[in-house]
């Protein structure tokens, strides 16, 4: 390893300004390049916030980095993983330091960062990543007809379910959503958590049931309106999809109404050690399933919330974007790593079978090991059938929603359930945000 979680801990912790700073801006350039260049060699200090634990680390290192290095004998990538990076990255960037590739939460955290990041459109031409990546991924890290960021892993919001404690009480997986009500209901009276999920210490978190809820409620056209200020929030569909989540969540099927006092580590252990039939999450969580369920689980998308949708609605996103700092003096050396990344199929497959999420890009089944994890085909059937019925994406929050919305949200839900707000007043504001970012242009681009 080049840098242990250890050190990416005490960066977030501190959120200092850190040693592994881009070039020229306010620095010396002869110092900057002496840092950047020892000898013939040129280092990429990479910084992510994705892939933090030593599982991850592990997996970027070996399949992601030292393939790179070997073809690349003059480069040295030095994969920092960063808690918290959007807070380090704020102050670091702020300062004008920073690293020289980055792994931002999503296209939509780009307008944190817009005037500290690489217009990346030139490299998306010169190496014909319109041809290898997903379009509608690629496209959604478009502000202003500029490629700020490209996309990084993929993701969907998905059912994880313990099908062995199904079984035990006789439940199927949901295919309506009176259905899953039911079930919850039951799981709830048998002194289990209906629904697993927790964001407690991770504020970010609230955006999956919010991007949930607004797809599979409002369904995918109705969303697309909405970020296009067709639509409001405080539309009857959009207050209405709210109202049913804090209804479930007044309920306890949700969190048992400690979603905000629970952390996200802890409700993973409540979901592993049998509390709960369901757990909430993405596809993104096919790495740890694998090494910490000890029960037959399965994965699934979840049943329509709205009878007057024709089908269920998935959101999908960005899994992060990786974007390049402005003031980097290796920036033609990123774009080389993420090309190569991205063309690198076999390796990137080893990966995923190693517990990383998918790059935005079509990996070949053969290039699978025969042991793989039948989840992760089980996940490319998932975004097949998807492109296949494209009334079925639906907008995660951290790759479409603007970065003023997304954090009015994400920060406030939960005042709704406490009743410090009702959703009629969340819906209010959440509409003015909206509407001025909106008006300043930093809507992503929706496929």
């Amino acid at each position: 390893m080049k840098l242990k979680s250890v050190l990416a801990t005490f960066l977030a912790a501190t959120a200092t300004i850190s040693c592994f700073t881009a070039c020229d801006g306010n620095n010396d350039n002869n110092t900057s390049d002496s840092e950047k260049k020892a000898g013939d060699k040129t280092t990429i200090n990479w910084m992510d916030g994705r892939s933090t634990q030593d599982y991850q680390i592990e997996a970027v290192e070996n399949y992601l980095v030292k393939p790179f290095e070997e073809s690349n004998s003059n480069i040295d990538v030095n994969f920092i993983p960063t808690p918290d990076i959007t807070q380090v990255l704020k102050i670091q960037l702020a300062a004008g330091e920073g690293p020289d590739l980055m792994t931002l939460e999503g296209p939509s955290s780009v307008g944190n960062f817009s005037d500290r990041l690489v217009d990346m459109t030139e490299y998306v031409e010169e190496y014909s990543w319109d041809e290898i990546m997903f379009d509608w991924a690629l496209e959604s890290c478009k502000v202003d007809g500029k490629y700020m960021s490209i996309p990084n892993w993929y993701e969907a919001i998905i059912m994880w379910h313990n099908n062995d404690l199904m079984k035990e009480h006789g439940w199927e997986v949901p295919k309506t959503v009176n259905e899953l009500e039911t079930m919850c209901q039951e799981a709830q009276d048998a002194d289990l958590i209906p629904i697993c999920y927790h964001t407690g210490g991770f504020i970010m978190g609230n955006d999956w049931a919010l991007s949930l809820w607004y797809s599979n409620y409002c369904g995918r056209d109705r969303v697309k309106q909405l970020l296009a200020g067709q639509a409001k929030f405080t539309d009857e569909d959009f207050v209405a999809a709210i109202e049913m989540y804090n209804d479930w969540w007044q309920k306890g099927y949700i969190g048992e109404k400690q979603t905000h006092a629970i952390s996200n580590e802890d409700s993973q252990s409540l979901y592993y050690s049998g509390k709960s039939p369901i757990f909430f999450h993405t596809t993104a969580m096919i790495g740890q399933m694998k090494q910490n369920c000890t029960f037959d689980y399965g994965m699934d998308y979840y049943p329509k919330f709205n009878d007057e949708l024709e089908s269920a609605v998935v959101p999908i996103a960005c899994a992060g974007s990786l974007a390049i700092n402005i003031i980097s003096d290796v920036k033609d050396e990123c774009a080389q790593y993420i090309d190569y990344i991205y063309r690198d199929t076999k390796n990137m497959a080893k990966g995923v079978e190693a517990g990383l999420s998918p790059f935005c890009t079509d990996i070949p089944t053969e290039d699978f090991s025969k042991d793989v994890d039948p989840m992760i085909l089980q996940m490319k059937d998932i975004f097949a059938e998807l492109e296949e019925n494209p009334e079925m994406i639906g907008y995660c929050q951290w790759t479409f929603w603007p970065t003023a919305t997304h954090e009015y949200q994400i920060n406030n839900i939960e005042k709704v359930f406490l009743g410090q707000m009702t959703v009629q007043e969340f819906s209010e504001e959440s509409q003015k945000v909206l509407d001025q970012d909106i008006a300043a242009g930093l809507v992503p681009t929706i496929p």
